[in-house]
């Protein structure tokens, strides 16, 4: 299952590309479990939506039922979370743009709220109010600090448990992509810094980095605290996983 955006990712230059792929060809996803919480043993069933952008500002949301892709494309596609399926999503975002008035004709008396749950919905819900309402940043680290934002908004603080359940939830990571610079970050709840890295268009060789490792057997994870910053260094080689 989280191989799916990394094939996007390999394989595709532009969202033009993957909608035109999506359009045309059904896929079969291999379900796993994928970490939640921060012990080993706190696995969910992947629930997942793609979203998918460029550098020239074209989006769009790719919803997967029974292998069937459903495609999204357009700039208001900026915003979903796992849950529900993407057709409630954009329902309940017109509600939410009527009471903020942002529709036509707009509400005399706009209502400048947003819930502050947990549940996908209302994350959903959140991060459209606060992109929705928030000025246009045109600087290029504004933009970043301001996107960083908005995703910790949205974001379950770790250990928040308020049913004291058996296992705790959380965000287990956030990404954050600037597309013209080729810049991909990657932030861990659990660690204090991000940690990134510059993909060139000239990278001939495959290589990773492993940034959480999940060991079953003995219940442990790691979360690699000592990486931070730029990433190539720490960069190993690897065999492509989709080469034959």
């Amino acid at each position: 299952m989280l191989r799916w955006p990394q094939y996007i990712l390999d394989c595709f230059k532009s969202v033009t590309q993957v909608i035109k792929y999506a359009e045309s060809n059904s896929l079969q996803l291999i379900r796993e479990k994928i970490p939640e919480g921060a012990g080993a043993k706190e696995l969910r069933q992947d629930k997942i939506h793609l979203a998918v952008s460029d550098a020239a500002g074209r989006s769009a949301v790719i919803e997967i039922k029974k292998g069937k892709l459903s495609v999204y494309a357009g700039k208001e596609n900026q915003i979903v979370t796992n849950e529900p399926d993407y057709p409630t999503q954009l329902a309940i975002l017109t509600y939410w743009q009527y009471l903020w008035g942002k529709t036509k004709p707009a509400i005399a008396t706009p209502i400048f709220t947003a819930p502050g749950g947990t549940s996908p919905t209302q994350s959903f819900e959140r991060a459209a109010f606060y992109l929705t309402l928030s000025q246009a940043v045109e600087n290029h680290d504004d933009v970043i600090a301001q996107t960083r934002a908005f995703m910790a908004n949205g974001a379950i603080p770790f250990a928040f448990n308020p049913s004291q359940k058996q296992y705790a939830t959380c965000t287990r990571w956030t990404n954050l992509a600037v597309h013209k610079a080729g810049q991909y970050s990657f932030i861990n709840p659990l660690n204090m810094m991000p940690v990134w890295l510059r993909v060139s268009v000239d990278i001939a060789n495959c290589a990773k980095v492993k940034l959480i490792s999940v060991n079953t057997e003995l219940q442990i994870v790691d979360n690699h605290r000592e990486l931070q910053g730029d990433m190539l260094s720490y960069l190993q080689p690897c065999k492509d996983p989709y080469m034959s």
